[in-house]
């Protein structure tokens, strides 16, 4: 087991350049679109076979599920294994062709960034609108 206590971006760099490969990764971070596209990139590491375990993918969390969601549709050597509650399973299948996030999907969630910001700060003024004053 490797805990990295680093920025993802750095940990990825480095166990690249190192050549590492692993069986299982959980991924559990920032609810932000670009940040899961960007530790989506881990699943280039992961051996075919190994599993990959991505917390809060539920309707709620739009930031981990869109990106995941692309994912799986651009990377059809990758099934889902199981999903308990919002954790979800992956398995990879066989080999890719090519590295399964690029700089389309990098881009695409950088645009997708600000639709999901406007979103969550749409969403916390209705909640707030929602609630009754309380009586006098």
């Amino acid at each position: 087991v490797h805990f990295r206590v680093m920025r993802s971006d750095e940990a990825f760099e480095q166990a690249l350049k190192e050549g590492l490969k692993f069986d299982f990764i959980l991924i559990d971070a920032s609810h932000k679109i670009r940040y899961v596209m960007n530790d989506l990139r881990w699943m280039r590491l992961l051996n075919v076979g190994g599993l990959a375990c991505f917390h809060d993918y539920a309707p709620m969390f739009k930031g981990v599920r869109w990106p995941i969601d692309r994912f799986l549709r651009r990377n059809p050597h990758f099934s889902r294994h199981g999903q308990a509650e919002t954790l979800l399973c992956l398995r990879k299948d066989r080999a890719p062709a090519r590295p399964e996030v690029g700089a389309l999907d990098r881009a695409w969630a950088w645009l997708c960034s600000p639709i999901l910001q406007w979103d969550l700060s749409l969403q916390k003024r209705l909640r707030k609108r929602g609630k009754a004053a309380p009586e006098r």
